[in-house]
């Protein structure tokens, strides 16, 4: 599955600053510097788009296109702070909601994952830009958490399906049925695996909103 890049510092510092630089170059009317960042970025974004449409080429193209048009957007109207955020993650999370909306225009409802319904959400409410890249970290920190292969080793199997049930938008009734146990059962876990999950974005410098926590426990 996956991820969307996110500035990493130590080796990458250096590439991340030039970014910042390209960026910064760009906000200032420089068009050469707008195709130098896209000349580094464009093979890449089109990878994770090929994987997000299940090699669609010519979906992938076009949210491609749609992607860099409203990153330049962002960059010259100055709604985007290289110094505050990372430009891959911004540009991959452009993307990924491009990818989320082509999905609802198709008719296409089915997820590709148990995170698609919450970044979908999350992703509409979310206009500043700054907020926008920590919408994009924090989905990207559930789904590592979501993952089989959990690095951390910090949730059982049954934590991980009861979160990726709730991201899928189940009430606790349909996960009781499926458990086959109590949906008070159910609820005690839930908010163990929360617990746990909110100890989990916290190291990790992040915070489940409040209005997902709200959304993420009805019924």
């Amino acid at each position: 599955m996956a991820r969307m890049p996110a500035h990493v510092p130590g080796r990458n510092g250096d590439a991340a600053e030039s970014l910042r630089r390209l960026c910064a170059s760009v906000a200032a009317g420089d068009d050469r510097a707008y195709q130098q960042l896209h000349a580094r970025l464009d093979g890449a974004l089109r990878r994770f788009l090929l994987r997000r449409t299940h090699n669609d080429i010519d979906r992938a193209e076009e949210i491609a296109q749609r992607t860099w048009i409203a990153a330049w957007d962002a960059l010259r109207g100055g709604r985007f702070d290289p110094q505050r955020a990372a430009f891959t993650t911004f540009l991959y999370g452009i993307a990924y909601k491009l990818v989320l909306q082509d999905l609802r225009k198709a008719g296409r409802r089915q997820v590709t994952d148990s995170v698609d319904a919450f970044a979908e959400q999350l992703f509409a409410e979310q206009d500043d830009p700054a907020s926008f890249v920590h919408a994009c970290e924090l989905i990207d920190a559930v789904r590592s958490c979501l993952e089989p292969t959990d690095r951390d080793g910090e949730f059982t199997s049954d934590e991980r399906e009861l979160l990726a049930a709730v991201a899928e938008g189940q009430s606790e009734r349909q996960m009781a049925a499926r458990l086959g146990v109590s949906p008070s059962t159910v609820n005690a876990r839930k908010q163990q695996a929360f617990s746990k999950l909110r100890d989990f974005l916290g190291r990790r410098g992040l915070a489940l909103p409040d209005t997902e926590q709200v959304n993420a426990k009805r019924e």
